[in-house]
């Protein structure tokens, strides 16, 4: 019940701070299941290694809750600043549109907003995955 996904958001989100994000990253609560990670000053590049390893940190790691385990799939959408952009929410709005081409592929990989096409990332094809 709601209790059980209480306890799989604050350890996935414990989980990241402790191995995924730099201190200086922004991690915030966007929704009821949804988060923003801000990587101010990262390159795209750099962000799809960061997707891949917040991938990897769930990939098969489920959390023990009272003789169950609760596995929990992440839908990443990346977006990186645009000249044209007007201001943060263009930003979101790409990363957003992401999010949900991730959601709708079927979870558990990252994808890239972009003008012509999306760039989906999962853990088996992302080119900048970590060895």
């Amino acid at each position: 019940g709601r209790e059980a996904v209480d306890f799989m958001l604050t350890k996935s989100i414990q989980r990241i701070k402790d191995r995924g994000v730099r201190e200086e990253d922004i991690l915030a609560r966007y929704s009821d299941i949804e988060f923003i990670l801000m990587l101010e000053g990262a390159p795209l590049k750099r962000a799809k290694r960061i997707a891949e390893r917040l991938l990897e940190l769930f990939d098969n790691k489920p959390f023990y809750y009272f003789n169950d385990y609760l596995r929990p799939t992440l839908s990443i959408g990346l977006a990186e600043t645009k000249p044209t952009m007007k201001n943060a929410v263009d930003l979101f709005k790409e990363a957003d549109f992401g999010l949900y081409e991730s959601k709708k592929l079927g979870g558990n990989r990252s994808t890239v907003y972009g003008a012509a096409s999306f760039d989906t990332v999962d853990k088996d094809t992302d080119p900048y995955r970590t060895q």
